[in-house]
C-alpha cells in the first residue's frame, strides 16, 4: 500500500511539473539563440552592420536544436526577433527589411554578400515555411506546442494580418565564420 501511493505521488508530481512547464512555454514562449558571424567590433554584443547570420537554434531544457532555414528565412526570422514586442504587417516586415544596413550588407564582413529581396506579398508564404520549420524542430526537440502559438496571426479589423514572434531570444556573436 506504501508503495502505490508513492507511486501514485511520483506521477501527480511529474504532471504538475509537466503542466508547469507548458504554462511557462504558453506564457512566455520558447528561447531561440540567433548565431551572428563576422563580427568585427570585438567589445560590443550589439549586431553590426556586415555580419552574417549564420544560425537559429531552438533551446529547450538546455539542448540546441537547429533549424534549417534559407536566407530568406533567417532574414525574416531575425526580423521578427528583433521587433517582437509589436505585431507586424507584411509590408512592415518587408521595410524593415529593405531599409536596414544590416540585411542590406549582410554577411559583406566575410567579404561575399548575400542579400535577399524580400517583398511584402511574399512574407505570407515565408510565414507559412518558417511555421513548418519551428513545427519540425519542435518536434525533434519534443517541445509540446504548435508553432502557431509561437509565430502569432493577429487579425485586424481590416483586412491586414499583423505577425509576432512570442519567444525570448539572445544573440551570439563571432568573429570568424562558425
Amino acid at each position: 500500500m506504501v508503495r502505490q501511493v508513492y507511486r501514485r505521488h511520483s506521477i501527480v508530481d511529474t504532471i504538475d511539473v509537466l503542466l508547469l512547464e507548458l504554462d511557462q512555454l504558453e506564457w512566455s514562449g520558447v528561447h531561440f539563440m540567433i548565431h551572428h558571424s563576422y563580427q568585427v567590433t570585438v567589445d560590443s554584443m550589439q549586431c553590426g552592420v556586415g555580419e552574417e547570420i549564420s544560425a537559429v537554434h531552438l533551446v529547450y531544457r538546455g539542448r540546441p536544436t537547429f533549424l534549417a532555414l534559407p536566407l530568406s528565412l533567417l532574414f525574416l526570422f531575425e526580423c521578427l526577433a528583433r521587433l517582437k514586442h509589436i505585431p507586424q504587417s507584411a509590408t512592415q516586415i518587408a521595410t524593415s527589411i529593405r531599409s536596414s544596413q544590416f540585411f542590406r550588407k549582410h554577411g559583406m564582413n566575410s567579404g561575399v554578400m548575400s542579400t535577399r529581396k524580400i517583398n511584402r506579398s511574399a512574407i505570407k508564404v515565408y510565414i507559412q515555411r518558417l511555421r513548418k520549420a519551428l513545427a519540425i524542430a519542435f518536434e525533434e526537440a519534443g517541445v509540446p506546442l504548435a508553432a502557431e502559438r509561437i509565430l502569432v496571426s493577429h487579425e485586424t479589423v481590416g483586412n491586414q494580418v499583423l505577425y509576432q514572434l512570442r519567444a525570448t531570444v539572445s544573440w551570439v556573436h563571432a568573429k570568424n565564420a562558425p
